[in-house]
C-alpha cells in the first residue's frame, strides 16, 4: 500500500504507475476481452476511462502478476505487448523547436526520429522483461536469460537496422545510445534552421530519415529468428494519440492496415476533437475500421454494464481501505436506494411508502393530480404490478415522483415554490451511488477515497446519510469546480466556461422538470443539431471529452460515430453526467431527447416571470485533505 495526499480529482491516474502496481488492482472492465485478441485496436474513451490501464495491462510484467493474483482466470494472450507511453516531446517540446522550419518533409523526419527512438527504447526494455519472465527463450539454456553471445549478436543486428553505434554489445549500452539521439533532435533542427542541407545531417545522423515501422517491424523479425520463436506475435501499445503532432499522426495510424505478419497494433485516443477528425478522413486506401481494425469504445449505453464493473472496482477500493467486509456485498455496504429506477430494488421503497408520496404530491401539485385523474390511477389502489392495468406506468414514474415531492413545496400553474432546503437523499445507496460514477475508473475510485474521508471525518460507517450525503455533494463539487477553470478555447470570447456551459443545459432541464406541469418522459438529454454542432462544436466535444457530457446514441456502437470531429457530431445523442445531477437535482435518467440548441437559447433558459423559485443547493463545505491508504491508485 502506499499513502497518498488526496488533494485533486485528478489523483488516480495509471501514467505514472508500473505494470506490476496496476495489474496488482486491476479489475477487468467487459472491454478487456475484446483488446486480448489478435486484431489491431483503437481504445475511444473520455479522460479517466482506463485506456492508460488497458494498454498498460496488455505488457508482460502486468500480465504474469495478474495471472498469479486471479490463478484461476482462463484468459490468453498471443503476443507480447510493448507500452509506448505519451511523450511531450512529440508534441509541444519539439513543436517549439520545429518552429520556424517551412519543409513540412523536415518536420515530419524530426518528429518520427522522436517517435522512433521511444519505440526502439521500449522495445529493448520489452524484450528485456520478456527474457526474464520466459516469453522469450534461450536456444542455449533453460534458465530465463540469454547467453553474452546472443544479447551482444542480438545488440549488434538491432544497431544495424536502427542506425546508431555502441561500443559494447549490450541491452544497456543500446539503450543509452538510443536515449542520446534523442538528446540530438533540438540541435539538428536548430541545424535545419541554419541552413544545414538534410544530407549532411543524414550523414552525420544515420537513425535519421528511418521509418519508425521498418525499425520496430525488423527488430521483431529479427528477435523472433534470433530467438527461433518466428511466429512471435508483437503488440505495439501507444498511448494518448491525441497529444501527437499531425505531422506524425498519419504515420503511426496507416499500418493498422495489415503490415508485418507478426505486428499488432493497440492505440488509445480521446473520443473528440481534430485528431479524431483526421482519423475520420482516412483516404480510400488507408486502413477503415471494421475492415482493417476494430474500434473499442470505452462508455457504456448499458445500465447493467455500467452497475457490474461499477460494484466491483468500488468494493475493491473500499476493501483496501478497511471500509468494507470482502465477503460483504457492495448494495449491503451502501444500502438499497429509496429510489433507484431499478427491477431489484423494489420494495425497497414499500408500496404503502409509494401511496404516500404519491398522495403528497397530488395535494400540493395540481399537474399531478390532473395527470393520474388522466391516466385513472387511484392511489389508493396504488399497485406496480405488471398484472395491474397501470402497473408498469407507475413503476416507471415512482423515481419522477420521488424527485418532484422532494423539491417542490407547492406547484399550480401561476406559482412553483420550492423547499428551501434540499438533501441529496435521492442519490444515496446502491445503485445510485454506482451511477453517479458512470462506469468511469478514474471517478470510482475518486468517490471510493472521498466516501472514505467522509467517514473519518465523522468517524461513521460509509452507510450513514450524513457521510453519504457529504461525499455526494464534495464528489459532485469537485468535478465543479474544475470545469470552470478548464480552457475552452475559441469560443473563451463567448465569455463561457465548460461548467457555465453544462450548468445552461442543467437549469434548463431543471425548469422543465420542476417548473413545469407533471410529466412522465421528460425531456432530460439532448440530441447536437446543426445549430449547435456549428456554434458550440468544440465546447461540446471538450464536454464530451473530460465526462461532462455522455454520450447516449445507441448508434455509438457503430465504428464510424466513435470519431466523432467535425461533422460527425452532428446528431449524436449527449446527457449530462449523473456526476453532476446532485447539483442541479436533476434524475439518473436519459429519456426522451430535445434539441440542444433549444436549450442554449438565452430566452430559453431565463427565470419563468410569474413562477417563484428557491434555490436548490447549498454551498457545501469543501473536502478536508487527508492522508488516505491507497492501493487501488490506477487510471
Amino acid at each position: 500500500m502506499n499513502e497518498l495526499n488526496i488533494a485533486s480529482n485528478e489523483t488516480f491516474n495509471a501514467r505514472h504507475l508500473t505494470s506490476v502496481q496496476v495489474a496488482a488492482a486491476f479489475i477487468p472492465p467487459p472491454q478487456f476481452d475484446q483488446l486480448l485478441d489478435n486484431s489491431h485496436c483503437l481504445l475511444v474513451g473520455a479522460r479517466g476511462s482506463g485506456k492508460t490501464t488497458l494498454l498498460k495491462m496488455l505488457q508482460v510484467q502486468a500480465l504474469k502478476k495478474w495471472k498469479e493474483i486471479n490463478y484461476l482466470d482462463s484468459r490468453t494472450i498471443d503476443f507480447i505487448g510493448v507500452f509506448v507511453p505519451a511523450d511531450i516531446r512529440w508534441a509541444k517540446q519539439l513543436a517549439i523547436k520545429l518552429d520556424g522550419i517551412v519543409s513540412r518533409a523536415e518536420r515530419s523526419m524530426l518528429c518520427e526520429a522522436a517517435f522512433t527512438g521511444s519505440v526502439c527504447i521500449s522495445f529493448i526494455d520489452t524484450l528485456e522483461q520478456a527474457i526474464a519472465l520466459g516469453e522469450v527463450n534461450s536456444s542455449s539454456t533453460d534458465t530465463n536469460s540469454i547467453s553474452r553471445n546472443e544479447e551482444a549478436d542480438t545488440v549488434k543486428a538491432l544497431s544495424r537496422i536502427w542506425g546508431v553505434e555502441v561500443a559494447i554489445p549490450s541491452f544497456k549500452a543500446l539503450k543509452h545510445e538510443l536515449r542520446f539521439c534523442q538528446t540530438l533532435l533540438p540541435r539538428i533542427a536548430l541545424a535545419l534552421k541554419s541552413g544545414n542541407s538534410v544530407d549532411s545531417l543524414l550523414l552525420e545522423n544515420r537513425f535519421l530519415g528511418i521509418s519508425w515501422l521498418d525499425a520496430l517491424g525488423n527488430a521483431v523479425e529479427t528477435v523472433n529468428d534470433t530467438f527461433g520463436c518466428q511466429s512471435q506475435k508483437w503488440a505495439l501499445l501507444v498511448d494518448e494519440l491525441e497529444i501527437v503532432p499531425e505531422e506524425l499522426l498519419h504515420l503511426i495510424t496507416a499500418p493498422l492496415r495489415s503490415t508485418f505478419a507478426n505486428l499488432l497494433f493497440k492505440y488509445s485516443i480521446s473520443p473528440t476533437g481534430t485528431k479524431t477528425e483526421l482519423l475520420s478522413k482516412l483516404d480510400a486506401s488507408d486502413p477503415t475500421p471494421g475492415n482493417d481494425f476494430k474500434i473499442i469504445r470505452l462508455w457504456h449505453t448499458d445500465r447493467d454494464q455500467i452497475r457490474i464493473f461499477s460494484s466491483r472496482l468500488l468494493k475493491a477500493s473500499l476493501v483496501s481501505r478497511g471500509l468494507v467486509e470482502a465477503s460483504e456485498a457492495i448494495e449491503d455496504a451502501l444500502e438499497w436506494s429509496k429510489s433507484a429506477e431499478d427491477e431489484a430494488a423494489e420494495g425497497k421503497l414499500s408500496l404503502e411508502q409509494k401511496r404516500q408520496q404519491f398522495s403528497e404530491l397530488s395535494k400540493k401539485d395540481s399537474s399531478f393530480r390532473d395527470f393520474l385523474n388522466k391516466k385513472n390511477i387511484l392511489i389508493s389502489e396504488l399497485s406496480t404490478s405488471d398484472d395491474a392495468t397501470n402497473g408498469p406506468l407507475v413503476r416507471k414514474i415512482a423515481p419522477l415522483v420521488y424527485f418532484r415531492n422532494h423539491v417542490l413545496k407547492s406547484w399550480d400553474e401561476n406559482s412553483v415554490v420550492r423547499r428551501s432546503k434540499i438533501s441529496n437523499q435521492p442519490y444515496y445507496g446502491f445503485p445510485n451511488l454506482l451511477d453517479l460514477t458512470e462506469g468511469n475508473p478514474r471517478w470510482i475510485l475518486n468517490l471510493s477515497d472521498t466516501l472514505a474521508a467522509e467517514a473519518k471525518t465523522k468517524a461513521s460507517s460509509i452507510r450513514q446519510p450524513g457521510v453519504q450525503n457529504s461525499a455526494i455533494e464534495s464528489f459532485a463539487r469537485r468535478f465543479m469546480s474544475m470545469l470552470k477553470v478548464y480552457p475552452v478555447g475559441k469560443v473563451a470570447s463567448k465569455n463561457v466556461t465548460i461548467f457555465s456551459f453544462i450548468e445552461g443545459l442543467a437549469k434548463y432541464l431543471n425548469a422543465k422538470i420542476y417548473e413545469g406541469s407533471f410529466a412522465a418522459d421528460p425531456s432530460l438529454s439532448f440530441v447536437v443539431d446543426r445549430d449547435a454542432a456549428e456554434n458550440y462544436g468544440e465546447l461540446i466535444e471538450t464536454c464530451i471529452h473530460l465526462g461532462a457530457l455522455v454520450i447516449i446514441d445507441p448508434t455509438s456502437s457503430d465504428d464510424s460515430s466513435l470519431l466523432l470531429g467535425g461533422r460527425a457530431l452532428q446528431d449524436r445523442k449527449v446527457r449530462i453526467c449523473y456526476r453532476l445531477a446532485p447539483l442541479f437535482f436533476l434524475p439518473l435518467r436519459a429519456n426522451k431527447q430535445l434539441r440542444l440548441s433549444s436549450a442554449l437559447k438565452e430566452k430559453a433558459i431565463k427565470e419563468p416571470v410569474n413562477k417563484k423559485r428557491v434555490e436548490v443547493l447549498s454551498v457545501a463545505a469543501e473536502l478536508p485533505r487527508s492522508n488516505i491508504k491507497e492501493q487501488i491508485d490506477l487510471f
